[in-house]
């Protein structure tokens, strides 16, 4: 276990995902099961909205999608970075 790893878990959070370049990347099954919950939230967030928007009539509402899109991406940030060892 690295050091990092270490101070981690000495506070008490578990490790699920790798600083990758500048990005994370699963380490854990919870971190896999995270990814797959968000994608399949996104995947049900963009049929349920596009499907609300055309039974409303409205074609050009489909930028609707982008707040919540946004929102889940910070949520999905703020988790990983959670669960990431720190460095140092």
């Amino acid at each position: 276990m690295t050091k990092a790893a270490e101070g981690s878990a000495m506070e008490g959070r578990e490790i699920w995902f790798e600083r990758w370049l500048w990005s994370y990347m699963p380490c854990h099954w919870k971190g896999w099961a995270l990814i797959a919950v968000f994608a399949l939230g996104i995947n049900m967030l963009f049929w349920v909205l596009s499907w609300a928007v055309a039974a409303l009539g409205h074609a050009d509402w489909n930028w609707v999608e982008f707040v919540p899109v946004v929102a889940g991406f910070l949520w999905l940030w703020t988790i990983t970075e959670r669960h990431t060892a720190k460095r140092g």
